[in-house]
């Protein structure tokens, strides 16, 4: 399987081919082999979005979404397989922006399984490509359309975060990344808190603490708290920044929050 995502991304069609016919083949006989597949098909779109107009991955969406279909045609309902080729067919509709349904779908979908983590499993698929999406459109200067991509990121996430009690730190942590690029640095503050009370042994908790300050120096800069409230709580993250010196780059981030914030 590792040959042919090299194949892939090296734009080798012939080779590609090769080797993935050799895997359906072997699917045949070997439904377990269906996540494998699902994952030459994730490569496709992988591929795919480094470089939409590059002419050597032309009809990679076509491949990917016959990948998908064939692994659904050979798993039984409620098989992991399939559910990997369905969140497979969803993320290709997010790439795609025919997304019109997708919260729909994954509702209807992720009811028939358990346990809640394969549930979570898919939403996170869901917002990772909408996250992803956000990204591309913003580096184009299309704010409006990023803003739409953050918004249904978030609301994605919201749903791990009320399905899967053991994802809850990070989704709360991915959801305050969604706020603070909105724009919406108080909401960004709240979810950060929230990991920080609810687990504090959160293992990315330095960079909760980092985007904390990011939020405390951009509602100074808004005008919408004192320069006295940004101080103290700023001077609050590089107390806590200064626990995790040992991390690469905390040490240059908070001299940076403090001269900028605390004088």
């Amino acid at each position: 399987m590792e040959v042919c995502k090299g194949y892939i991304l090296a734009g080798d069609r012939q080779a590609i081919q090769q080797a993935i016919d050799g895997l359906m083949r072997d699917y045949a006989g070997n439904p377990g082999l269906g996540i494998e597949l699902c994952k030459v098909a994730n490569t496709y779109l992988e591929a795919y979005t480094l470089d939409p107009n590059d002419k050597a991955k032309a009809g990679y969406i076509d491949k990917a979404r016959a990948l998908y279909r064939y692994v659904l045609e050979g798993a039984s309902d409620l098989d992991t397989a399939g559910l990997w080729a369905k969140a497979g067919l969803i993320r290709l509709d997010i790439i795609m922006e025919t997304d019109e349904d997708v919260f729909n779908q994954v509702d209807s979908i992720a009811v028939k399984y358990s346990p809640e983590a394969l549930q979570a499993d898919l939403w996170e698929t869901v917002f990772a490509q909408y996250y992803q999406k956000a990204i591309e459109t913003g580096r184009q200067g299309k704010r409006d359309k990023a803003s739409v991509y953050l918004t249904k990121a978030a609301l994605a996430m919201e749903k791990v975060a009320g399905s899967c009690p053991d994802k809850r730190p990070d989704a709360y942590y991915a959801l305050a990344c969604c706020y603070h690029r909105l724009g919406d640095p108080r909401k960004a503050i709240m979810y950060c808190q929230r990991v920080l009370q609810g687990w504090p042994d959160y293992g990315n908790a330095w960079r909760v603490w980092v985007l904390i300050g990011l939020c405390w120096s951009e509602l100074g800069g808004m005008g919408e708290v004192s320069q006295s409230a940004v101080a103290i709580g700023t001077r609050d993250v590089c107390a806590n920044l200064a626990r995790y010196s040992n991390i690469p780059g905390t040490r240059i981030v908070r001299d940076i929050l403090c001269r900028k914030n605390t004088r």
